[in-house]
């Protein structure tokens, strides 16, 4: 299978999707993909859920307090934690794959 998602694309919609969920481009490069995030429920195929919802982008994107608390959180936390032990973080959006373009992950920040 012959894909057209070249390596400077990758880059490209990684450094176009920073905001992660704030950004409409994140969830449009999400769609059809398995995620980081439900690789492990992919992993175990199980047919029962909302697996397939999710991959195609039907399902309703899912919080809860904890994730909220979360993203108020954030900047703060990531603030600490470059401070304690002097490193610098990069704000990143979706990794894609040139080579394996039916996954993606997005882990937001990269050391």
């Amino acid at each position: 299978m012959h894909s057209h998602l070249t390596a400077e694309v990758c880059r490209n919609v990684s450094s176009r999707t920073k905001e992660q969920s704030l950004s409409p481009l994140w969830y449009e490069v999400r769609y059809g993909r398995i995620t980081a995030s439900i690789f492990y429920e992919v992993s175990r195929c199980k047919t029962e859920g909302q697996l397939l919802e999710q991959i195609m982008g039907a399902a309703t994107p899912f919080s809860s307090d904890a994730i909220e608390r979360g993203k108020r959180l954030e900047k703060v936390v990531l603030n600490v934690v470059e401070t304690k032990y002097n490193i610098k973080t990069i704000s990143t959006g979706i990794h894609l794959s040139s080579e394996h373009p039916v996954f993606g992950a997005s882990p937001r920040w990269i050391i």
